[in-house]
């Protein structure tokens, strides 16, 4: 006989839902906070570029340009999001599957692969969930193979021409937010996270509708 769960499963989905608000709110906050240190140092370089003269006014400009304000630092970030956002949505589905045992009578085993698909599929098949392969669900999903390119590459998508290269280019078609450079890099978007964010919100609420018909 499975232990009854500490809290309702919709209960313990409304404060996963929550903590889901405050990592977009995070996420947002280091935008805002890497894009105002960038301009402000932009500014500043431009203020002591005006007065050298104009054959060192170039070189000036080009050795202290921000490249990891304006790049570098906001690409770590968003890569590192997408590999916490996905992460925190595999322990709520953990912790959902192992709280169904209760409700269905019915052992989880912690799956160490595909996390995801394996958690949907027991509570599909034992919990009666009828969770769908909908929209959400396939952003999710490329969003997942997204994150295991991030991690096996350094935290990097790299460019057009690489192992990944065809990978990425299928996810692009059903996730906006990852764009090339003009070398022919891919990288993350703002758009690409925020539709992150919009796609694990709208699940976990429509999961959380389901759980309440289902089990409670």
């Amino acid at each position: 006989m499975h232990e009854k769960p500490i809290l309702e499963p919709s209960l313990g989905l409304e404060v996963s839902i929550g903590c889901l608000y405050e990592r977009k709110e995070y996420y947002q906050t280091m935008e805002r906070i890497l894009g105002d240190t960038a301009q402000w140092r932009l500014a500043a370089i431009d203020k002591q570029a005006k007065k050298l003269p104009a054959n060192k006014e170039k070189y000036f400009r080009e050795f202290y340009h921000p490249l990891r304000w304006l790049f570098s630092f906001p690409s770590e970030l968003k890569s590192s999001v997408v590999i916490s956002g996905i992460s925190f949505l595999e322990s709520v589905l953990v912790n959902l599957a192992s709280d169904g045992e209760y409700y269905t009578n019915q052992p989880f085993d912690k799956p160490k692969e595909k996390i995801l698909s394996s958690c949907r599929r027991y509570l599909n098949n034992q919990g009666n969930l009828n969770i769908p392969a909908d929209e959400d669900w396939n952003v999710i999903n490329n969003i997942y193979l997204l994150r295991n390119v991030l991690v096996h590459n350094g935290l990097n998508l790299g460019g057009d021409i690489t192992e990944y290269s065809h990978e990425i280019e299928e996810i692009r078609k059903i996730v906006p937010g990852i764009e090339k450079d003009e070398d022919g890099f891919y990288f993350i978007d703002k758009m690409f996270c925020e539709k992150m964010f919009d796609s694990m919100e709208s699940f976990l609420k429509n999961l959380k509708v389901k759980v309440t018909e289902k089990w409670e």
